[in-house]
Order: C-alpha cells, then structure tokens, then sequence
C-alpha cells in the first residue's frame, strides 16, 4: 500500500508519536533451565535496553515498569566501568538510537505546550566522549522514532514537514568497500513511528506502509546491512519484514534484538498455555526461519536480550529487577550444537 506524504503526516499525528549463546538440547521444546550470571546492577528497573555498535555502552530507560515510557529517563552505562549518565530529563519514550561506531546517540525529546496541549519534537545527538548533547533540530509538531541507517550512516525520521535526513560524517575514517557495495545496491530505508513500519523507495522517494495492524509498536530492530527490520506490537505479535516485504508473523513475545553478526533474530518468547501468556523466556530464530528456546527459567521473565560486543554471549535482564544477566555458556560442546542447529556453520 503506496502513501504520499500528506498520508504519511495523518498517520504521524493520529499514533500519538514510541547469539549466539548455548542451548542446552537438541528439542526446542524441552530445554533445561539456564544459568544466569549477574554482571551489574542499574539502580532501577531497566527497559528498551539498545546496545552501541562498538559494544561498550548501553542505552536504555531507567523508571518503574508501571511507569508511563514517556515518564522514564534516558540513561547510559559504560558497561566496561559500570558508571551511569543520565542523558536528559524530558520526556524521550523509546525514541532514541545510536550512531554508527556508538559514540553518538540521537534521541527525539518531545514537548507539550500548556495553552494548546499540541506536542512539538526536537532531535538531539548525546556525545559519550564530550558527555554533553547538542540539538540537531527543532520542529514546530511532532516527529516519528529518529532511526540511523546502518549501512548509509544517514539518521532519518518523519514530520508534518516530510521526511527528514540527517548524514553522520567521521573525517579521516575510510569506508570499507564492503560497505560502498552495499550502499550502491540498497533499495531503500526504513521509517518507523508509534504505530506503523514504512519503507522508503531509495531513489523515488515512494513510501509504503510495511506493518499491517494499526497496533502500537513495542519495540523493533534493524539488521546489520539494513535489509531487514523485526518488530513487536502491543499485542506481543512479533513480525519481520525484507526491503518492504510484507510482513510476516513469526511468533509471540516482545523485545527484539538482531545479530549483529548474522540474521538471527534475538527475543523475549513468550510462553503460552492455551490463550494466556504464563511466561517469558529467550528465544532464537535462525537464519533459516527455525526457532530455538535459549532459556526455561519459570517466573523469571527475561526482557530486552542483547548480544555482547563479542557477538558470542547473551545479554538480558528480567522483569521488577535491576540487574543486567549474562546467560552462561556450559561447555564448548552445546555451544557448537546450538550452531549447527541455529546455522550459523
């Protein structure tokens, strides 16, 4: 389904604005509980967990779950000293992403106005070296989730006034030709806001609508070359979409995170008994579409799951707690299992 912009902007303002690891058998449905090592503590509960790309810092919501998004405060923590900043103190909710190399996260702040109730945004890059932000931009209305392209290094988002970009630029840093190749055969980029995904034709400027329900989005994901999004709604529906596809439902849970490797798909599974969700747990879908169960920890309810920088170890923390987990690897020998089943050999 086609839009133009003016469609694009109603959509906008209607949405109100958001491993390998070890698997310890060879059945997705019987897995033995896996240990979980606590590495650090956040000081409060920790939601929509975002690693950098250079792997050392961690951005992420700090607030009670029982808390509105938009009532949380944007952190970071230096996951090699465990020493924590808080970004800004206005209202952020899940808008916020990282630069390439992690050393830059931009982030959308939205303001009310207290005669018309109307919200205006303005974007913001935070600088974890100078530790300071500096303001990109200011719009007169609300603006979508500002997402960086992977592959382009170009940050774009969606306001009444169209489509925005915004060009990272590093002087004296020399792009790969690997990634020349894969700029030179993208076919395009991916928008998100509150309630829909769209992909945006490279070249023509066409846009079209991705996601197929108007159900909020929870949380989504893009792969390394750019291809690919997953997101999960509201209804813990988790979908992937590839350069505009259609989308495609692949299971219940919340919380999704890609390889930053492989095009393995990280997430909270949720674990259903009849028609209600009992649980949640770690969960894997392999680059052929199989899915694995990392984890079988009742009551635990594992949440916001990474890899670490080196792309080998899970990374989660858990429901009304404050700590980050690392799930433990038992040998070598499941460790090359999980492989072989997850194809990554």
């Amino acid at each position: 389904m086609k839009h133009s912009i003016h469609d694009l902007i109603a959509t906008l303002l209607l949405s109100g604005f958001s491993c390998f690891s070890s698997v310890w058998a060879s059945s997705s449905t019987h897995v033995r509980q896996a240990p979980l090592k606590s590495l650090l503590r956040f000081h409060d509960q920790a939601s929509y967990l975002t690693p950098a790309p250079n792997g050392r810092y961690l951005a992420y919501l700090s607030g009670r779950l029982q808390e509105s998004v938009h009532q949380r405060k944007l952190r970071i923590i230096d996951l090699d000293t465990g020493n924590i900043v808080q970004v800004c103190n206005t209202a952020v909710g899940a808008a916020f992403s990282w630069a390439p190399y992690g050393y830059r996260l931009v982030y959308r702040q939205l303001h009310s106005s207290p005669q018309t109730k109307e919200k205006r945004a303005t974007i913001w890059v935070y600088d974890t070296g100078l530790q300071r932000s500096k303001q990109m931009q200011a719009l007169q209305k609300g603006a979508s989730w500002p997402i960086v392209d992977p592959i382009t290094h170009s940050m774009r988002y969606l306001s009444p006034q169209g489509i925005h970009t915004f060009k990272f630029r590093y002087p004296g840093r020399y792009t790969a030709q690997w990634r020349q190749k894969l700029q030179e055969h993208q076919s395009g980029y991916w928008l998100v806001t509150h309630q829909a995904v769209f992909w945006q034709l490279k070249g023509t400027g066409a846009v079209k609508e991705v996601s197929t329900s108007k159900v909020p989005i929870l949380s989504y994901t893009i792969s390394t070359d750019g291809k690919a999004i997953s997101w999960a709604n509201k209804q813990e529906e988790i979908y992937i979409s590839e350069q505009g596809g259609p989308a495609k439902f692949i299971a219940y849970g919340r919380h999704v995170n890609w390889h930053p490797i492989r095009k393995q798909l990280l997430f909270s599974g949720a674990r259903i008994t009849g028609n209600t969700v009992v649980g949640y747990d770690l969960r894997v879908r392999s680059s052929q579409g199989t899915l694995y169960w990392l984890t079988h920890t009742p009551h635990s309810n594992e949440s916001w799951p990474f890899w670490d920088r080196s792309s080998l170890k899970v990374l989660t923390t858990t429901d009304h707690t404050d700590q980050l987990y690392q799930l433990q690897q038992r040998s070598p020998k499941h460790a090359s299992t999980y492989a072989r089943q997850a194809g990554t050999r």
